[in-house]
């Protein structure tokens, strides 16, 4: 079976998806994520960003007609970055658009990183794995910078595409192949999803100008460089997490331990007290011995049905 090289998808999204000749590659890819005919009226606005020493953030925003007719604005965005999710659920918020006539918005958000460990789903609409059924939970550090717990509570129809987490390599139907393709840049001359024909046509490798070869390589090197340096924050952030995890385990220990002891010393003052009283102590003795006050000892010894 024969699999051809493509163009990155961000790579043709920064200089090729957005024009208009070629709205036909995007509406074959959103057509088989969301389910139903899209039709891509116009792109209203593109943003392509550094936002910081994570790498590069960028967003599409999408104006398109459903098959029913329906005025839908899609935010289409990718990146690879700590604080995704933050940015992901502000994002569409923030447009500048009068969508008065929208029936429904989405926000198609393709991720170049690792989702923790606790999913194991690739493809999430909104808090629900689309092949597994399970919530997708934020860890520690998306929490704190999202102030949620769930992808559930953002809006508006968030819809996570982690090729990271893509680990098929046979792909399971048409959409399976589009994340094929995503990940690693390659497509099957078997595929049939909507939309691959005209990535075969205008998104080979092989039919880019030397420029634009040149190009895209330095974005493939560029990528390996935001990568490292996510990887290393990554990586810190677990040490430091990991290590801050291992004192509140000793903390805990040594809070165990020291109300076992007062436990344990409380029990053996309260017997000393009885075992006194019953050999024939005065309260006033008990008190010198054990250091307890004389409500403390009267307390007990009633306790015990002694006075």
């Amino acid at each position: 079976m024969k699999t051809s090289r493509m163009v990155f998808f961000d790579w043709a999204m920064d200089y090729h998806l957005r024009e208009k000749e070629n709205f036909e590659i995007l509406e074959g890819f959103l057509s088989e994520l969301l389910r139903q005919k899209i039709i891509i009226r116009n792109i209203v606005k593109s943003d392509i960003k550094r936002m910081n020493i994570y790498g590069r953030f960028n967003q599409v925003e999408i104006l398109a007609e459903t098959d029913h007719n329906e005025l839908t604005v899609i935010e289409l965005q990718h990146g690879g970055i700590a604080d995704y999710f933050y940015r992901m659920q502000n994002a569409i918020n923030k447009s500048s658009e009068d969508y008065t006539n929208v029936c429904k918005a989405y926000s198609v958000n393709i991720l170049y990183f690792d989702l923790n460990k606790s999913n194991d789903d690739y493809i999430y609409v909104k808090n629900s794995g689309l092949n597994s059924q399970k919530k997708l939970h934020l860890d520690n550090l998306e929490r704190e910078l999202c102030f949620k717990t769930t992808v559930a509570n953002l809006t508006p129809v968030f819809y996570l595409i982690s090729t990271a987490n893509f680990e098929n390599n046979e792909p399971k139907n048409r959409l399976d192949e589009w994340i094929f393709y995503l990940k690693y840049s390659k497509i099957r001359d078997n595929f049939t999803a909507q939309g691959m024909d005209l990535v075969r046509k205008k998104l080979a490798f092989e039919n880019l100008t030397d420029e634009e070869q040149k190009q895209h390589s330095r974005k493939i090197d560029g990528r390996r460089v935001d990568d490292s340096v996510i990887q290393t924050a990554l990586f810190n952030g677990k040490i430091k997490g990991q290590a801050k995890a291992i004192e509140m385990k000793k903390h805990d220990k040594l809070k165990a331990e020291k109300e076992e002891a007062q436990g344990k010393l409380k029990t053996s003052m309260e017997k000393v007290v009885i075992n006194s009283y019953k050999a024939g102590l005065p309260i006033e003795t008990i008190v010198s011995v054990t250091g307890l006050t004389n409500s403390e000892i009267i307390t007990i010894l009633k306790f015990e049905n002694l006075l």
